[in-house]
């Protein structure tokens, strides 16, 4: 669903992830549950973009429902992730972050995890 120009909101349930598109490069904001993987690049052939036209993914903040499939994108692009880092510590220490229901961070195993903040923590 287009929710401004360039910006594509993907969502299923409680899941929402945007693209934001800009000359044919696309960042990422969140990356949903850890099964969202197809739901991420359906959002993507939308737009009329694959995997290879995301340039970054931003993470609002280190829950679940939020760094699902972050590091797979990162890898898969390759790209740039970056998070906050006031979530940073929680994401490299495999905890959630205050607040949302405790089902831990959710991004893939606790080595993906891992991979993604400490991608993050090179740019503090």
């Amino acid at each position: 669903m287009q929710v401004a120009d360039r910006i594509e909101r993907v969502h299923q349930g409680i899941t929402n992830i945007y693209l934001a598109e800009e000359a044919g490069r696309v960042t990422v904001v969140d990356g949903g549950m850890p099964g969202d993987w197809k739901l991420l690049l359906h959002g993507l052939a939308r737009i009329g973009r694959t995997l290879a036209d995301v340039e970054a993914i931003v993470l609002t903040h280190a829950h679940a429902d939020h760094v699902g499939v972050a590091e797979r994108i990162r890898v898969g692009a390759p790209c740039e992730a970056r998070i906050h880092e006031a979530d940073l510590d929680y994401v490299l220490a495999g905890r959630r972050p205050p607040g949302g229901r405790d089902r831990g961070l959710g991004a893939g195993t606790p080595s993906e995890a891992v991979a993604l903040a400490r991608t993050a923590e090179k740019r503090r």
